[in-house]
């Protein structure tokens, strides 16, 4: 019975640990994404003279992939790799650890999560090049601080970050 309410007591802990740290990720996301946007601008002699601006009459793409877009998609892909390599570190160590992922399953095989992790990360860059130009960096951002909460929560219950292929 102490084994079942222990279990029961880290199910909550890890739950809590997800709703407390959820806002806090996505705002550090943002906050990291305001912070490139400013540093990936060049630099210029004239940066404060007026410029013209790209008008979609002209023909031009307002909606294209930019190198912000490609940085927020890197640091996304480096939190679901670390999520990843931690969930590897779970299904090695059922006695240890269970996956609370629903899609995942409880105790998944690794070829299951390898199969997943993959596909969500095409998946994620995919819809990430499909969405107009405000809504791609909310996409990519809210996913950065889901990710980097989810690797938090998985530290905290005992997975470093390191990689665990």
């Amino acid at each position: 019975m102490n084994t079942q309410r222990a279990w029961r007591t880290k199910q909550r802990e890890i739950r809590e640990c997800i709703a407390i740290r959820a806002m806090y990720w996505v705002l550090l996301a943002l906050l990291i994404g305001m912070v490139l946007v400013i540093l990936a601008r060049p630099a210029r002699a004239n940066e404060f003279a007026p410029s013209p601006q790209p008008s979609p009459a002209r023909g031009e793409d307002v909606n294209r992939w930019t190198t912000m877009d490609t940085s927020l998609e890197v640091i996304y892909g480096a939190f679901h790799v670390m999520d990843w390599g931690q969930t590897l570190h779970f299904v090695r160590n059922p006695d240890r650890y269970f996956e609370t992922n629903n899609i995942l399953g409880r105790y998944p095989s690794e070829g299951r999560v390898n199969s997943y992790f993959a596909l969500t990360l095409a998946g994620h860059a995919a819809v990430a090049y499909i969405l107009p130009k405000p809504w791609r960096t909310i996409w990519q951002s809210v996913w950065i601080g889901i990710e980097a909460n989810q690797v938090e929560c998985n530290r905290q219950v005992g997975v470093g970050i390191s990689l665990h292929f």
